[in-house]
């Protein structure tokens, strides 16, 4: 079986992250086909049970544990070098020393970079590598600038969103192979090339978000995400301070449940006991499984909503932006509502109050939009066939000489 090395930023398990979710499935379906291992940092010691659930798809786990000191400081030398902040805010001497002594001890067969942020740990090697742009980090850096009303925060993403274009173009000629979540990313690339990177979509795990026929039809919103993620805390205070206000001179009693890893203290401090702040939820299917409508006002980011998705496969009927659904496609007003201002959301939202049946209609359609288009083995597939492809005989000659 080929050799493959994988890099991420955070280490993939418990998944609490957009970025850990795509890996994690990921590497269920590459260990079918290759011998991993697998390079990741963290910021504390991995748990025994989640050493133990990754050990399951890698031959080999190498971690090493960052300082938010050392984060800072790369952070900033990589600003001196016009680098995007992000890469090296993921920097790491050590991590860096343990693959250059790996390399020349045995090299693998293939490379397969995740995210931009670890490029600069294997661009430079002699060895055929596919590196997943995974969102166009460009792109959300810029949406964030847009939508930004602080002006320091507005300026600072704006640089990132130049450093992260140019940098997507530096980095496209060291790889063999590239690969991007939606073809609305895959266009956002600023690199001449952009046809020759494939779109490989993120799926859903249909067995764990099971569809839920009995629904309930009550009048409650919810919101799940990452609550610390800068796009997910701006959909959740849109939602907070735009849409129940309007939603309430309506329907007075309508609930808003809010849940997701790290949410921040100004949730927290909420009083109105018609919102409901969770926080991180074990079973997160559970949250989705109470029925009511999933409502996503997101503006900015970038790549495929995950979220979105876990929804519409449990049956909940969703209602969110132009800008999410340019990711998966779904056909509004069948399988998805769309809204782009506040007004809009709440209309869309009393609809499905006020009709049962169009309630039903859009849970199922939604959840068989899912079954058709995002099974993880599908999504995966084109991945296993481009590394397979650039690992083979030729490549490896080609590399030797």
């Amino acid at each position: 079986m080929r050799q493959l090395w994988i890099f991420t930023s955070r280490y993939p398990y418990p998944i609490e992250k957009g970025d850990k979710l795509r890996l994690y499935f990921q590497l269920m379906e590459l260990s079918a086909h290759f011998e991993v291992t697998l390079f990741t940092l963290c910021e504390s010691e991995p748990l025994p049970e989640h050493r133990k659930e990754l050990e399951k798809y890698c031959s080999e786990i190498v971690y090493c544990k960052v300082s938010r000191v050392a984060q800072l400081y790369h952070t900033f030398l990589a600003f001196t070098r016009k680098f995007p902040l992000q890469v090296g805010f993921f920097h790491h001497g050590g991590l860096q020393r343990i693959i250059h002594d790996r390399f020349v001890e045995q090299p693998p067969d293939v490379i397969y970079c995740h995210l931009i942020r670890m490029t600069e740990y294997v661009r430079h090697l002699p060895v055929p590598k596919v590196l997943d742009y995974m969102d166009a980090f460009s792109l959300g850096m810029f949406r964030a600038s847009e939508n930004s009303k602080n002006i320091f925060w507005r300026y600072l993403y704006r640089i990132e969103a130049t450093l992260c274009a140019h940098y997507e173009r530096l980095v496209f000629s060291n790889f063999d192979g590239w690969t991007i979540i939606s073809e609305q990313d895959q266009q956002s690339l600023h690199i001449l090339q952009k046809e020759l990177v494939k779109v490989v979509q993120n799926g859903i795990d249909t067995r764990q978000f099971y569809f839920e026929k009995d629904l309930s039809h009550k009048e409650q919103l919810l919101f799940i995400g990452n609550l610390g993620y800068a796009p997910n805390v701006r959909a959740a205070q849109y939602l907070v301070e735009e849409v129940m206000p309007r939603l309430w001179v309506q329907r007075p009693e309508a609930r808003l449940v809010l849940a997701g890893a790290r949410p921040g203290a100004w949730l927290q401090r909420l009083q109105d006991k018609r919102i409901e702040v969770r926080g991180w939820v074990e079973s997160i299917r559970d949250v989705y499984g109470e029925g009511s409508v999933f409502v996503a006002p997101l503006f900015t980011g970038s790549g495929m909503q995950n979220k979105i998705l876990e929804a519409m496969s449990v049956g909940v009927p969703c209602v969110t932006t132009d800008i999410v659904n340019d990711s998966i496609l779904a056909d509004a007003p069948e399988e998805i509502l769309l809204a782009n201002d506040a007004e809009a959301f709440v209309e869309q939202v009393l609809h499905l109050f006020r009709n049962e049946d169009d309630f039903r209609r859009l849970s199922l359609n939604g959840r068989q939009f899912v079954e058709r288009n995002f099974p993880w083995e599908k999504a995966t597939q084109p991945l296993v066939d481009l590394l397979k492809q650039i690992s083979n005989i030729e490549n490896k000659t080609e590399y030797a000489k």
